[in-house]
This record gives C-alpha cells, structure tokens and sequence, in this order.
C-alpha cells in the first residue's frame, strides 16, 4: 500500500530512510537529504532521483533555497516527459 501511495506523487522530499528506497523503487522522484549518513553509499538508485548532502554533516545546515532549486529542476525535467 505505501508504495502504491508513493507511486501517486509528484515528488517525494526525504531524509535517509527506508522509504526513500521504496518511493526510489517506484515512478516518484525523489530529493533525499543526508546529513551524516554517505549519499554515496544510501542514495536511492535512478537518474531521476536526486540528493543534497549536508557539507557539514548535519542535515539542519541544508538550505531551503537549496532544496527548492532542486525541486524546480525536477519539476521542469517532469514536464518535459522525464517521468
């Protein structure tokens, strides 16, 4: 049921978790923030999923601007057909 819910949005903004993975494995994109966790390594697969990670390791320092930057390069990519 989650990840049929998660298959209904636009975009799915999140910290490291498990459902990051589980929206990552359906037609959602997703902007995963990480604080101290590696994106390198927990990122979820895709090239329609994107991430920023905290220069200094606490996801609290990631700036608004920064995320709402990457959700408008989503959205745009969305309305040229890259679902």
């Amino acid at each position: 049921q989650l990840a049929a819910m998660l298959d209904q949005l636009d975009i799915y903004l999140t910290n490291d978790t498990g459902v990051m993975h589980i929206a990552g494995g359906v037609r959602t994109h997703v902007l995963a923030l990480f604080g101290p966790t590696d994106p390198l390594q927990w990122a979820p697969a895709g090239e329609k999923n994107r991430y920023i990670a905290a220069r200094d390791g606490t996801i609290d320092s990631i700036a608004i601007e920064e995320v709402l930057a990457v959700i408008e390069v989503i959205l745009l990519d969305r309305e040229r057909g890259r679902r």
